[in-house]
């Protein structure tokens, strides 16, 4: 089975020897947007959330690793997620 985003990004970060927190610093410092935190890295790694096409694109130049790979695992992750559950409408909502 191929290697999960969260999984990849983990295993990206550890060969670089860096933290968490060292690649929100360096993403926001990079991006501009200081909105990624440790606690959002861990969400990543852990493949609560998948960042989106504009975070990989950052990531990638942060992680020194082309963006091909980290946008693969994401798409790959993605389909993996189990659907989330709507409730059907009922007529009377749709009215």
């Amino acid at each position: 089975m191929e290697e999960s985003f969260g999984a990849m990004l983990t295993r990206i970060r550890l060969a670089r020897g860096w933290s968490q927190l060292r690649v929100a610093e360096r993403l926001c410092a990079a991006s501009g947007v200081a909105t990624v935190t440790r606690n959002e890295m861990s969400r990543w790694e852990r493949g609560d959330r998948i960042p989106s096409r504009f975070w990989l694109d950052w990531l990638a130049l942060v992680l020194e690793v082309p963006v091909e790979q980290l946008a693969g695992a994401a798409a790959r992750s993605r389909r993996r997620r189990p659907a989330v559950d709507v409730p059907p409408r009922s007529a009377a909502d749709a009215g």
